[in-house]
């Protein structure tokens, strides 16, 4: 039972220090990206580091599980390991959590930066639109209602933007806004 104590000390001290590691490193990951690619960018950045750190997390809740089976067997270091374990918990958790929240965020920014982009490209093709009209073809009625008809048209695509509320787009996204967006989006 001292082996086995002592193995679970140290590994204890090993993934629990890795874990704190990643959270750190989860912890300052704040950038949430100022356009479609840079966002895109993150959220590949955000997997890679999932995928590297899942193993020590893994072998974490290995390790908690293998506590909670000393703690059952009546080990007699149970008031050493029990603490131990609710930390080994805590620190998954708390991981997991950070780790949820952080693709929330990018998920989020990602949406709205396709949301600008989609923006952006339907005003230029509105100005080319506007830009490509000739006077000429305003003095027949049949080409004015021509190019009235394709401005029309133009115009009812806007409803695929999803703009129609800005109190909600603001709600919606506020918390992925930095001020170079917010600035663009007003």
């Amino acid at each position: 039972q001292c082996l086995l104590l002592r193995r679970f000390e140290d590994d204890f001290k090993q993934y629990h220090h890795a874990c704190e590691c990643h959270l750190a490193t989860l912890a300052g990951m704040t950038d949430l990206g100022d356009s479609l690619q840079s966002v895109d960018g993150l959220i590949t950045e955000l997997q890679d580091f999932d995928v590297k750190t899942k193993g020590d997390v893994e072998r974490a809740e290995t390790l908690h599980a293998s506590g909670e089976r000393f703690i059952e067997e009546d080990h007699y270091a149970v008031d050493c390991i029990r603490p131990k374990c609710i930390e080994l918990q805590r620190i998954c958790q708390q991981y997991k959590d950070l780790l949820r929240q952080r693709y929330e965020l990018l998920n989020k920014s990602r949406e709205l930066q396709e949301r600008i982009d989609k923006a952006n490209k339907w005003c230029t093709r509105g100005v080319d639109l506007v830009a490509t009209q000739s006077i000429e073809r305003y003095s027949s009625l049949g080409g004015a209602e021509t190019a009235l008809q394709e401005v029309e048209l133009f115009l009812s695509e806007v409803q695929s933007l999803r703009l129609h509320n800005p109190k909600e787009f603001r709600s919606q996204f506020d918390l992925v806004m930095s001020q170079e967006t917010k600035a663009a989006v007003h």
